[in-house]
């Protein structure tokens, strides 16, 4: 399931932007979206309220764990997406980079 939400945003934001740099930036902007809602959903709700936590765990941990999620680690896609995923945080950090000189003129 979480993987067909992430192609239908990820096929919307193309139709309507229709720039690498923001696939990049929705593909960042997810993940951390994923690893904040955990670190709040470990640290703070798991002690404080029940029924959020079990609300929050259906919300994946990061995009990596909807890759592992679906597809067998040891293949061949699996492989080919991750290291696709790593490539765009490279990306991503390469843009969080360069508008950071760029800031500094």
């Amino acid at each position: 399931m979480e993987a067909i939400i992430l192609i239908a945003l990820l096929v919307m934001v193309i139709i309507f932007f229709r720039r690498f740099s923001n696939c990049v930036y929705f593909i960042a902007i997810a993940d951390i979206f994923f690893r904040l809602v955990e670190v709040i959903n470990e640290g703070i709700v798991k002690s404080i309220n029940l029924q959020i936590y079990k609300f929050l765990n259906y919300i994946p941990s990061s995009i990596p764990s909807v890759f592992q999620k679906y597809l067998p680690v040891k293949s061949l896609p699996y492989k080919l997406c991750f290291w696709a995923y790593v490539i765009i945080v490279c990306v991503f950090l390469g843009y969080t980079i360069r508008t950071f000189f760029r800031k500094r003129k």
